[in-house]
Formats: structure tokens, C-alpha cells, sequence
């Protein structure tokens, strides 16, 4: 009878055991871990694990935070998530060299991601949400790159790049229900925005403060935001080009004293105003001059609010569309600007490299309603990211417009 009572009793304790081991897996952290300049992880307790330069997420991290102290590694998410307590920054990268942060969701801290005086570094597919601002790059943070991402309802900026932040490409990434989207701020020049969307910002999708110049703003979809793209205090022979702005509720475009820009080959479609300059308002402010045509043939922009024609079947209007005295797109276009893409070249950026591989990565095996659904992944349209899309990007690979 003992014998019975003991196995009955070893039976409970092992089944116990067993559903608390299940129970409590995936591991969870929480305080601040530092991936130290010798490869080590501190604490060695943390759920992350080392492979060479990788450290891989083993399960989630709360109330803590991850601090990057060696150059040259990789630190992949694995789909887990990063939770902080509203304050505090999620993962700090400062005075680094390629360092690469994927797949990570980053939630509830005041910056999600800061990268300060860091450059060749990626931050590729993660999904950035309810922070206070998603990533911050600060002081001469340089040829990084920022693609694929999903960054969506945080207080401020989805993405912020302040003070000489230059040479930056930010790609194919879902940016959505932040208060800005995108800000370049503060002598921040010579970065490339393309193939993001950008849409629902209570702000600004896109805007451009003081002394920002030289960036190139081309392929994204800027909707349903306060004000699509706003060009402002000096940032000028900035490149505005090949993008959809739709349906804005103040302008598409607002202008404060930034001249020279050249902005073409863009659908300005049903915002309530195409564009505006605070000068036209406010005439001590100095007007912005731009230019808003490539001349003949090429054209200018396409506006649904223009009223000419085309009587030679060019595709051009005949007469300018007219924005003020000094602001004349001469050849506006009949038809919404499509641009011929390569095929493959999912962010439309107008090269095939390492930037759609990844979204294409991202989303492997998705279909419409799975999480990492990516619709622009399903280059032939059969409902699913499959190896028939891999194939398209792999012959089309190093092609470029």
C-alpha cells in the first residue's frame, strides 16, 4: 500500500514539475543586459544566446533593456519581445560599428531603438509599437540602414534622425498611427527615404526641419496624414519625387522658407489642399521657390485637381498648373505618374539587392491575415510569400533603374 501511495505521489510531483517547466516557457528577463565589448553576455542568465557574432533571443525580455557594447554583431529578436515600463530606451547602440538588429519587438519605452554616433548598422523587421519615439538616431549616425520595420502608434516619431544625422537609407517600412512619421532634423542631409509607407500620422508623414538638405524622398505612399510632406527653416535641393500623396487633411505639401528643392513625377491626389506655403499666409515669412517640373517630355507632377487638357496626346497639359507666381509646374502630367519597376525591386528604390531579399525573408510563408503578412512580398500575387517570389528577386538580383 505504501508503495502505491509513493508512486501515485511521484506521479503528482512529476506531472507538477513537468506543467510548471511548460508553464514558465519561454524564459522571461527583466533589468538591463549588455552584450560587453568581449562577446560575453552580462548577465550570463539573460535569455540570449551566443553563436560567433549572432546573439539570438531564447525568450522575452521585460522592465529591462539591451545595451550593445561590441562592434560587428547581430542581435536577432526571433520574434520575441523587448517590453519596458513606459520610460527608458529598449535597446542602446552608441560609438558602434555594423551592428544589426532584426526581428524584435520593441514595446513601452520612451525611444525604442537609439543609435547614437554609430554607423554601418541595420535595423531591419522589427515591429516598433506604443513607445514614446520608435528610433532615434543622434549626432553622426551614418550609412545605416533602416528597412522593413513596422512602426506603428507611438506618441511622437516613428523614426527621428537629429542633428547631422547623414547618409542614411530608410526603406520599405510600414510606418503608420504615429504623431510623425518620419523627421529629418537639424542638418540631417544626403539620406534616402524610399518605398515606405506612411500613412495615419497626426503630424507630419514626412517632414524636413532646419538646414536638412541633399535628401532624396522618392517611391513612398504618404497618406491620410495631417500633412503628407512638410519642407521647412532652410531645407533646400532636397530631390521630391515618384510618390503617392493622397488624401492629406491639411496639404500634401506645406512649405516654410525652403527653396530649391526639385519635386516631380509625383500624384498629389485629393488632398484638401495640393499644396501649401506659409507665406501665402503670412507674408513676412519668405515664400518658398522650388522646382516642380523635369521639363519636356519628361513632365512634371500629376494633380486630380488640375482642370487643363491635352490636345496633342502628349499626356501633358497644355497650360501650367499654377501655384503661386513664382512656383509653375509648366508640364503637368494627365495620367497618375507609374514608374516601370523592376521586377523584384519591392521597396522601389530602383535597385534589387539585399533590402527586398529581406522583406521578402520577413514575410516567407505568409498569407493575407498571418502577422507577418506583407502584401508587397507577393511579387506574383497568389496569395502567399513563397519560393516563386524568392526566385523573382534572385534573377533580378544587382538590377537596377
Amino acid at each position: 500500500m505504501k508503495r502505491v501511495v509513493s508512486t501515485i505521489l511521484l506521479v503528482i510531483l512529476l506531472t507538477s514539475m513537468l506543467y510548471l517547466a511548460f508553464k514558465i516557457m519561454p524564459a522571461e528577463a527583466a533589468g538591463t543586459i549588455y552584450i560587453r565589448a568581449d562577446g560575453s553576455i552580462d548577465p550570463p542568465t539573460a535569455p540570449i544566446s551566443r553563436d560567433g557574432d549572432t546573439y539570438t533571443f531564447t525568450g522575452n525580455v521585460s522592465n529591462g533593456a539591451i545595451v550593445v557594447e561590441r562592434d560587428n554583431v547581430v542581435v536577432d529578436g526571433a520574434s520575441y519581445t523587448l517590453q519596458g515600463t513606459g520610460s527608458g530606451t529598449g535597446i542602446v547602440i552608441s560609438g558602434r560599428s555594423n551592428v544589426t538588429i532584426r526581428s524584435v519587438t520593441i514595446k513601452a519605452f520612451h525611444y525604442a531603438i537609439w543609435l547614437e554616433s554609430s554607423s554601418n548598422s541595420s535595423i531591419s523587421g522589427n515591429t516598433i509599437t506604443n513607445n514614446e519615439d520608435g528610433i532615434m538616431l543622434y549626432p553622426s549616425s551614418n550609412y545605416n540602414r533602416i528597412s522593413g520595420n513596422t512602426i506603428t502608434n507611438n506618441r511622437y516619431y516613428g523614426i527621428w534622425l537629429y542633428s547631422f544625422s547623414n547618409y542614411n537609407r530608410i526603406s520599405g517600412n510600414t510606418i503608420t498611427n504615429n504623431w510623425y512619421g518620419l523627421g529629418l532634423d537639424t542638418f540631417s542631409s544626403y539620406n534616402s527615404v524610399s518605398g515606405n509607407n506612411m500613412t495615419g500620422s497626426n503630424g507630419y508623414g514626412i517632414v524636413l526641419y532646419e538646414y536638412s538638405s541633399y535628401n532624396s524622398v522618392s517611391g513612398n505612399n504618404i497618406a491620410n496624414n495631417l500633412y503628407g510632406i512638410s519642407l521647412g527653416n532652410s531645407s533646400s535641393y532636397n530631390g521630391i519625387s515618384e510618390n503617392n500623396i493622397t488624401e492629406n487633411n491639411e496639404s500634401g505639401i506645406l512649405l516654410s522658407s525652403s527653396s530649391d528643392s526639385s519635386i516631380f513625377h509625383n500624384n498629389f491626389m485629393d488632398n484638401t489642399r495640393q499644396v501649401y506655403d506659409v507665406s501665402w499666409d503670412y507674408p513676412e515669412i519668405p515664400s518658398s521657390i522650388n522646382i516642380w517640373d523635369d521639363g519636356y517630355p519628361s513632365g512634371g507632377n500629376y494633380w486630380s485637381d488640375y482642370t487643363g487638357v491635352d490636345g496633342d496626346g502628349d499626356g501633358i497639359g497644355d497650360t501650367p498648373h499654377i501655384l503661386d507666381a513664382q512656383n509653375v509646374d509648366n508640364y503637368p502630367l494627365m495620367q497618375p505618374f507609374t514608374k516601370i519597376q523592376i521586377p523584384g525591386d519591392i521597396n522601389n528604390d530602383g535597385t534589387v539587392d539585399i533590402f527586398d531579399c529581406v522583406v521578402v525573408a520577413l514575410a516567407f510563408g505568409s498569407k493575407p491575415g498571418d502577422p507577418n503578412w506583407n502584401p508587397v512580398a507577393d511579387i506574383n500575387n497568389d496569395g502567399i510569400v513563397d519560393i516563386f517570389d524568392i526566385v523573382v528577386v534572385a534573377l533580378h538580383f544587382g538590377e537596377a533603374g
